[in-house]
C-alpha cells in the first residue's frame, strides 16, 4: 500500500468514527476542514515510511557492475543507468549496457531529441526482455560530451513541445512502469547570466516547462535544485558554481502535488540528507550521486536508517565485498563479460573510501570533514573488508591471466597499497585517472 493510500485509509476510519458521535452541521465543518487538509498532504507529503532514495545517474559509473555493488549494499535504494543515447540503444549490446534482464528498482535514462527514435528503443528494449521500473527523459545534463550542451539533454528546457512530444511514447510504450523527466531549475548560456536571472520569471518559465512535461505523460519529476550554463564551464563547474535553491525546488512540489518531486544537488554527507529530511517540506524523495563515488559504502547507512529502518547495516557492509566478488567471478566466465576496468572501478572506490576513513580513525580527528564518528566503522570491520578485497583482486588478477599478484599484500592492514594494486591490473593510466576523477567529486 503506498503511503497516500496509507493516509486516506486512516483519515476514512477517522470519519466513520466521527460520524457516530457528531452533530450533523459539526460533522460537515469537520469534513469541510479535513477534506482540505487531506488535499494539500494527500499527493506527496514527506513521510518518512515511504521516503525514497536515487542514485544519480552518472556516465562512465552507474553501469551494471558498479549498480552490482549498490545491490549488495540496499533492496531499496532506486539506481540509474548511465544516460543512454537513444542512437547507440539501437546498435543493441543491452546485456553489457544493462546486465540481465530482471533486475528492480532501476531507472532507465534516456538522452535524445528525436520521437520515433525513442519510440524504436522501448520497443526493441521490450522485444529483447528488459524492463524497468521507469524510463526516464534527460533535459538535466549539461555535458558537451553526452550531447547536453548540443541538441538535447538540458539544452530541451529550452524547448517545452519538443520535451512533451518525447516524453509521450514513453507513457505510452511502458506500461504500469514510471516515466518521469530530469531538469534544472534553470537553463543559461553562459555563467554570466547567472547574475541577471530574473527569480519571478524564470519560476514562471520552469511551471510551464513542468506543466508541458506533465502533458507528455510524467508522474516523477527529479529536479535539480540549481541552474545549468550551456558553454564556458566544465560538467564539475556547472555542480559548483550555480547556486542551489531548494525553495524553487520545495515550491515546485507544492504546485504539483499530483506527481512525485525528488530533490536532486548539493547532498555530499549523511548529515545534509538528514537536514533536508528535516525541513517541513512535501518532497519526499532526494537524489545524491558523487556522494555515492565517493563513500559507496554509505549506501547501506541510508537504507537502514531512512529506507527499511533495518538493523542490518553492520551485515550488508561486511559481506558487499564478498557478494560482489561473487558478481565478478560470473562476470569474468561470462561470453557477455563487462570490461575489466568496469569490474575493478567498485572495488577501487570502496578501497578509497575505506583508506580516508581508516585514517580518519587513527588521527581521531574530525575538525575538517563532513564524515562523523558514528558513521564509520569498528575497526574489526576495516580488517575484514580488507581482506575480502584483497582476495577479490588475486581472483581478477587470475582470471586475467596471471599467476597471482605481482607484489604480495603486506600482512598488516595498507589501504593505500591496496589501492595502488590497481594498476598492475588495469594499468597506470586508468588508476590514475581514477584517482584524479575521485579527487573532483
Amino acid at each position: 500500500m503506498s503511503c497516500s493510500q496509507k493516509r486516506l485509509c486512516s483519515f476514512l476510519q477517522m470519519v466513520v468514527v466521527l460520524s457516530q458521535w457528531l452533530s450533523v452541521s459539526s460533522f460537515v465543518t469537520f469534513l469541510h476542514a479535513s477534506l482540505i487538509h487531506l488535499d494539500s498532504s494527500l499527493g506527496m507529503a514527506r513521510d518518512e515510511s515511504c521516503h525514497e532514495f536515487h542514485v544519480a545517474p552518472m556516465q562512465c559509473y552507474t553501469n551494471a557492475p558498479l549498480r552490482a555493488l549498490f545491490q549488495t549494499l540496499s533492496d531499496n535504494a532506486v539506481l540509474w543507468t548511465e544516460m543512454e543515447k537513444t542512437s547507440d540503444l539501437l546498435i543493441g549490446s543491452f546485456e553489457k549496457r544493462f546486465g540481465e534482464p530482471g533486475h528492480k528498482n532501476i531507472v532507465l535514462q534516456l538522452g535524445g531529441n528525436d520521437v520515433a527514435e525513442i519510440a524504436k528503443c522501448l520497443v526493441q528494449l521490450k522485444t529483447e526482455g528488459y524492463s524497468f521500473d521507469e524510463v526516464n527523459l534527460n533535459c538535466g545534463c549539461p555535458s558537451v560530451e553526452s550531447g547536453g550542451a548540443g541538441t538535447y539533454g538540458v539544452s530541451l528546457m529550452k524547448k517545452p513541445e519538443l520535451t512533451r512530444d518525447l516524453l509521450q511514447p514513453i507513457a505510452d510504450s511502458t506500461g504500469d512502469c514510471r516515466v518521469s523527466l530530469k531538469c534544472r531549475t534553470a537553463v543559461v548560456e553562459t555563467a554570466e547570466e547567472l547574475e541577471r536571472i530574473n527569480e519571478k520569471e524564470n519560476f514562471a518559465y520552469l511551471h510551464n516547462y513542468i506543466q508541458h512535461a506533465c502533458a507528455g505523460g510524467i508522474n516523477h519529476l527529479v529536479l535539480h535544485a540549481r541552474p545549468a550554463v550551456l558553454s564556458g564551464l566544465s560538467p564539475s563547474k556547472n555542480r559548483q558554481v550555480p547556486q542551489l535553491n531548494y525553495r524553487v525546488v520545495e515550491q515546485i512540489s507544492n504546485d504539483f502535488s499530483d506527481i512525485q518531486v525528488t530533490l536532486n544537488g548539493g547532498i555530499r554527507s549523511i548529515s545534509d540528507l538528514e537536514t533536508l529530511l528535516s525541513r517541513d517540506s512535501r518532497i519526499a524523495s532526494h537524489m545524491a550521486g558523487r556522494l555515492m563515488l565517493k563513500r559507496p559504502l554509505d549506501l547501506a547507512i541510508v537504507d537502514s536508517r531512512f529506507l527499511s529502518k533495518d538493523s542490518s547495516y553492520d551485515k550488508r557492509v561486511s559481506t558487499c565485498i564478498d557478494n560482489y566478488s561473487a558478481y565478478v567471478e560470473r562476470m569474468m566466465n561470462s561470453k557477455n563479460s563487462q570490461p575489466l576496468s568496469d569490474l575493478c572501478l567498485p572495488l577501487y572506490l570502496v578501497s578509497e573510501q575505506l583508506q580516508e576513513d581508516y585514517a580518519l580513525i587513527e588521527s581521531d580527528n574530525f575538525d575538517h570533514t563532513t564524515v562523523r564518528k558514528k558513521d564509520l566503522l569498528q575497526e574489526c570491520e576495516f580488517d575484514q573488508l580488507y581482506d575480502s578485497i584483497k582476495n577479490a583482486i588475486e581472483l581478477i588478477a587470475l582470471a586475467n591471466g596471471g599467476s597471482k599478484h605481482k607484489k604480495p599484500f603486506p600482512q598488516y592492514t595498507n589501504f593505500k597499497r591496496l589501492s595502488a594494486s590497481f594498476k598492475g591490473i588495469v594499468g597506470t593510466k586508468i588508476a590514475n585517472k581514477w584517482k584524479r576523477n575521485r579527487s573532483e567529486l
